[in-house]
Formats: structure tokens, C-alpha cells, sequence
């Protein structure tokens, strides 16, 4: 058993009756279903279902307030990190948590949602959002940035995910990427680790990460995620400027982490016969050139 599943087991062991009541590998919607019986939730509409079986629904409770409820499997939960997340008002608090830490239930949050093509202003509160995390303490048996950065660097040249010579991603500009990751300072910094526009929400006032897979590491990560999802190529130095700049981050970093993200999901969509997007395949060679037009030619 891993770490997390360990841990889920503690988790539930305090949660009270519904780790009495729910069964590992039970169906998600099933485990839903029970956890609102025993809560008193009225469940709603389906907002998600993962690949990974996972399940998001939104749910009113008896005094009328709105909340989330997500299933998953307990390895993915991480609720020890989301809770030290929580605690700084990066991503919504746990409610209730509990089933093996494969149910959490959090506040519902109202916003809008962001796609590739962001503007300045919506990078703004993503950098404001990210300047809470430096507050956030990581669990002392979070996931570690080398593991995040071999496991995606072997998963990418080596194995059975071998690079081919027509293979658009640089190798040796990768390991080369993957080594000023691995040498960054500030690597004890609990990240959100999945910081894509499909799990921000812009609410009135501020931004709020949902759905985390977090693990330690220098906060350049999450910038670059964010740029990878949601900023065009031909804006792409702005937006890296402006999130280094308010919340302090070094722009060589995000570059090395943009670059490397990039050619590990190009590679993945090379594999299983996607398309390659081309604001990703710039984005696999972004340089901070000396005209400071930030993507190479």
C-alpha cells in the first residue's frame, strides 16, 4: 500500500460512521449515494467523471447550502496535503472526509471557469493565488518533486515511451530541462500539482483551485501548468513576466518546467494518435531570447 492509502486509513479511522459504512472499490456513485444518506445531502447534478473512476457532484445540504462531494480512489485523495492547502485559502476546506480518504465534501464554489486563450487579468489572480502557496506547510510525507519529474522523464524517453528520431521534442533539451528542475531551490513548497484551467474557478473577488494532486516543489511548476493550459503561444512572455513578477518567481525556472510539461504531454498525445496542438509545440521550445519575443523560431 502507498503512502496515501496508508494515510486514508488514519484519515478514516477518525471520520466516524462513514468508513463504517462505505466498501473499498465500491462504485462511485454508489459510495455518493451513501455518504449523502448518512450526511443529510440532497445530491444534484453530475459536474465530473475522471478516467480514474473519480466523480464530482454538486449536493445541497438541510439548512439549504450548496456543497461538492467528490469520490475517488483513495491514492488520489491526498486529503492531508488539501487540507494544508485549505488552511491558506488556496482551494476550498474539507467539510467532511472520510472512506478510506476516497470522500471529501467541500464548500460549493459559484464562478466561471477559464480556457487557452486567457487574458492578462485572469493570469493576475492565478499569480495572486499562487503567492498564497509559499504559506501552505507541506505534510511531512508529501509527494516529492523528483519523483513528479523522473516519473514524467522516464515516462517520456525510456521504456515503452521511447522518443522516435521523428518525434518533434528535443530529448537532450528535456534532460537538460529535467536537471535545472531537479537543482531548483524552494522545493519544499506544498503545489496544487494539476493547476489547469478546468480546476480553477474565478469566483467575484478571487480565484480557487479545485481537485488537487498535490506534491512539494518550487512554485515555478504551477505558473507553468497554468501557461501550458491556458495562455496562447503569441502572448505567452507577458503572462510569464507577469506571474514572475507578482509572485516572485524565477522566469528561467518557468520556462525549463513550460517546456518540459509540454514535451511530456506532446509525447503522450503522439503516442495515442492525437493531434499535436500547436501552441503546445511552441510552448515545447520556449526561450527567453535577448529580444525578449520569448519563443523561439
Amino acid at each position: 500500500m502507498n503512502r496515501h492509502i496508508r494515510r486514508g486509513w488514519a484519515v478514516s479511522d477518525r471520520a466516524g460512521p462513514i468508513s463504517t459504512m462505505l466498501r473499498p472499490r465500491e462504485d462511485a456513485m454508489a459510495a455518493a449515494e451513501r455518504v449523502a444518506a448518512l450526511l443529510g445531502l440532497r445530491l444534484g447534478e453530475r459536474i465530473r467523471s475522471g478516467a480514474s473512476g473519480s466523480l464530482i457532484l454538486k449536493a445541497t445540504r438541510s439548512d439549504g447550502t450548496t456543497v461538492a462531494v467528490k469520490v475517488d480512489h483513495p491514492a488520489r485523495m491526498c486529503l492531508a496535503e488539501h487540507a494544508a492547502l485549505a488552511a491558506v485559502g488556496f482551494t476550498p476546506p474539507l467539510l467532511k472526509q472520510g472512506v478510506r480518504a476516497d470522500v471529501a465534501v467541500t464548500p460549493w464554489i459559484e464562478g466561471a471557469r477559464s480556457e487557452r486563450g486567457a487574458g492578462l487579468g485572469t493570469t493576475e489572480q492565478v499569480a495572486a493565488l499562487l503567492g498564497r502557496l509559499r504559506l501552505a506547510i507541506p505534510p511531512s510525507d508529501a509527494l516529492g518533486f523528483d519523483e513528479v519529474v523522473w516519473g514524467l522523464l522516464r515516462s517520456t524517453v525510456g521504456g515503452d515511451h521511447r522518443l522516435g528520431k521523428t518525434s518533434p521534442i528535443d530529448v537532450e533539451v528535456m534532460r537538460s530541462d529535467s536537471e535545472q528542475l531537479l537543482r531548483a531551490p524552494h522545493q519544499s513548497i506544498l503545489l496544487h500539482g494539476d493547476l489547469t484551467t478546468g480546476n480553477l474557478v474565478f469566483s467575484v473577488d478571487r480565484a480557487w483551485a479545485i481537485d488537487p494532486r498535490p506534491h512539494r516543489g518550487p512554485l515555478e511548476w504551477d505558473a507553468a501548468t497554468w501557461c501550458l493550459w491556458a495562455v496562447p503561444a503569441d502572448a505567452l512572455p507577458q503572462h510569464v513576466d507577469l506571474l514572475s513578477r507578482i509572485a516572485a518567481l524565477d522566469r528561467r525556472l518557468v520556462a525549463s518546467a513550460l517546456r518540459f510539461q509540454a514535451a511530456a504531454f506532446l509525447t503522450y498525445r503522439a503516442e495515442v494518435g492525437l493531434d499535436l496542438p500547436p501552441d503546445v509545440l511552441a510552448m515545447a521550445s520556449y526561450d527567453l531570447s535577448a529580444d525578449h519575443e520569448g519563443l523561439s523560431r
